[in-house]
């Protein structure tokens, strides 16, 4: 799972900016920046998405 809640603090060349703001950066840089994770699914109950079709079948 990809979280971009959850990132390494940005290279020194990159200025901290206000959450939310626009940042022009190489797209290799971005997704260096994105950590991978296990997923959590604290607090997950499949019985609150009644409404939710899982056509394939795969959870």
């Amino acid at each position: 799972m990809v979280s971009s809640r959850t990132r390494r603090p940005a290279r020194p060349h990159h200025r901290a900016r206000r959450p939310g703001a626009p940042v022009a950066l190489p797209v290799r840089d971005a997704l260096t920046a994105l950590i991978v994770q296990t997923e959590d699914r604290t607090g997950y109950t499949r019985d609150k998405f009644r409404r939710w079709i899982d056509a394939d079948r795969d959870g």
